[in-house]
């Protein structure tokens, strides 16, 4: 319970590891916790650093990702090409 304490205080997005220059890490779940419909996911990578994915409940009980609590649909994702 300690590392989640820890977790909601430090952690960092998983959608930006990419910006906080940690790209290719595999962060390992420590575990979640709910507040309100959203469910935070807590991940630690081998450097202790800390990361969250967010989950929502919905109405029916399920959890399911932010893109789709939010539009109802998981969104494709543009990448921009060079």
């Amino acid at each position: 319970m300690k590392d989640l304490d820890k977790a909601w205080e430090q952690a960092w997005s998983l959608e930006n590891i990419d910006a906080h220059e940690e790209a290719g890490k595999s962060p390992e779940y420590i575990g979640s916790r709910e507040k309100g419909n959203r469910i935070y996911d807590f991940f630690q990578d081998d450097q202790g650093h800390y990361w969250y994915r967010v989950r929502i409940r919905l109405a029916d009980g399920r959890a399911v990702s932010e893109e789709e609590g939010v539009f109802g649909h998981r969104i494709k994702h543009r990448r921009e090409q060079r």
